[in-house]
């Protein structure tokens, strides 16, 4: 009876750890955000990588996302200099930031590669990918941009394009073919060959009876 009394204990306390955890986190997030939208609007980039800056290693990416969200929302045109301010100060979630921006404010995409690059050049790449991911329609300009920033990105960004291109259609070691979906188009020929057909018999070319 103790036994099953003790691990009921240990069993409650895991339940409300992972709780009080999460809460601690997005208590983390709602703080930063409240921070970033009481600062005057000049005052935003700043604020934005000051609260980034000051977030624990483990909360950073997810405080990051929700800033650059609230300054999208509130500050559209301070989302630029925010994602670079971010990413000079944190410099591993500026891919995370980028992206996030990008995803809440698609036309300002290269603008947020070219930004987020030149402020963390050492993650250019990933900053390059995870915005294609996040906004696949201008996938080209925004890697484009990037390298225009940060050329040493070009080679790691094409080697990750390749793989993530070669594993679309793949075969398998069980022999399963892999394909993404897509359209297949194209002319109709002008003179279609008519349907084969068969019946039943034997090839003359093996053998000479049956």
């Amino acid at each position: 009876m103790k036994k099953l009394t003790v691990l009921a204990a240990l069993v409650a306390a895991v339940m409300i750890s992972g709780v009080a955890t999460a809460s601690t986190a997005s208590d983390t997030r709602t703080a930063a955000v409240k921070a970033v939208s009481k600062a005057p609007a000049a005052e935003v980039p700043a604020k934005a990588a000051q609260v980034v800056a000051q977030a624990t290693k483990a909360d950073r990416s997810a405080v990051a996302v929700a800033v650059v969200k609230a300054v999208a929302a509130q500050h559209p045109k301070a989302l630029v200099a925010t994602v670079a301010s971010i990413a000079k100060a944190a410099p591993k979630v500026a891919a995370a930031a980028a992206a996030a921006a990008a995803l809440a404010s698609p036309e300002q995409a290269e603008a947020i590669a070219k930004a987020a690059a030149q402020a963390a050049p050492e993650q250019a790449d990933s900053i390059a990918i995870e915005m294609a991911n996040s906004v696949p329609a201008s996938a080209d300009k925004i890697l484009a941009a990037v390298v225009s920033v940060a050329p040493q990105a070009q080679a790691k960004v094409e080697a990750r394009r390749i793989s993530t291109s070669s594993s679309a259609t793949s075969l398998s070691a069980a022999g399963n073919l892999f394909s993404t979906p897509g359209t297949i188009s194209g002319a109709s020929p002008a003179n279609p060959t008519a349907n084969n057909t068969a019946a039943p018999g034997v090839d003359p070319n093996r053998y000479s009876s049956p």
